[in-house]
């Protein structure tokens, strides 16, 4: 991960794989098999949760999820 900038307040999944040139701001969740190319941003409150390949470069932003469930919206909280 040569020339990566990642925020100290970011978490990344060690099995993740971030590209060369990569700014990754404050807040961010990376998880595992998330794959980002070069010179990809992503601003603050970004979540990537799913297998994901991203090609270079690719601006993510803020507040931005990839997660692994779309919601229910007909769910209105009655018992299952």
């Amino acid at each position: 991960m040569s020339d990566v900038q990642i925020h100290p307040s970011t978490l990344v999944d060690p099995s993740a794989e971030i590209g060369a040139g990569t700014i990754i701001g404050p807040y961010c969740v990376i998880a595992p098999e998330v794959m980002l190319g070069e010179n990809c941003f992503l601003e603050h409150h970004v979540t990537l949760c799913v297998p994901l390949h991203a090609a270079a470069p690719r601006k993510y932003h803020l507040y931005r999820c990839a997660d692994q469930e779309e919601p229910d919206l007909k769910d209105q909280g009655e018992p299952t």
